[in-house]
């Protein structure tokens, strides 16, 4: 809600306004556009008991064992971990830059940590969802350069 002071009358007045819902869709779909869709042809998928591979994207990564594994649920994931006991999931996403990359191997050159940080928090906020102890830190999958992002949220069960 956005506060709007009228000064007809000389007093400052407050005059509400909205943004309404339908706006803010259109303008998360809009971004959403601007952004390469993830590959998730199942010939490029491999799982090997807790080991999920791919072969387009050129890398593997080995989930805690005795975990449920399957191919996530976002249009970005390609791989996802849950442990219903703890309420713990791990997923791997692969999003596109949407800005051709300085260097298409090293993600560090091409959007630093504090960029990427902030575009996560924006991509969170059109999902209206907020990360509590988030922290993302330099690492390498397949020996490139990649961020690891570790955080927390509220999930409601809608009952």
């Amino acid at each position: 809600m956005t506060r709007i002071y009228n000064q007809s009358d000389g007093k400052q007045q407050p005059q509400e306004t909205k943004q309404t819902t339908t706006n803010l869709q259109s303008e998360a779909e809009n971004y959403k556009k601007t952004i390469p869709e993830t590959n998730q042809a199942p010939q490029n998928s491999q799982w090997r008991n807790n080991v999920y591979r791919n072969k387009l994207y050129k890398f593997r990564v080995e989930f805690p064992k005795g975990w449920e594994y399957d191919d996530g649920t976002t249009k970005s994931t390609l791989a996802r971990a849950l442990n219903r006991e703890y309420a713990a999931a791990i997923s791997v996403t692969v999003t596109h830059l949407p800005d051709q990359p300085k260097n298409p191997n090293n993600i560090f050159e091409s959007m630093p940590l504090q960029n990427y940080t902030s575009q996560f928090n924006e991509l969170l906020a059109l999902q209206n969802t907020k990360a509590e102890n988030l922290n993302i830190e330099k690492s390498a999958l397949n020996n490139f350069p990649a961020y690891v992002i570790d955080f927390t949220r509220k999930v409601s069960s809608g009952t």
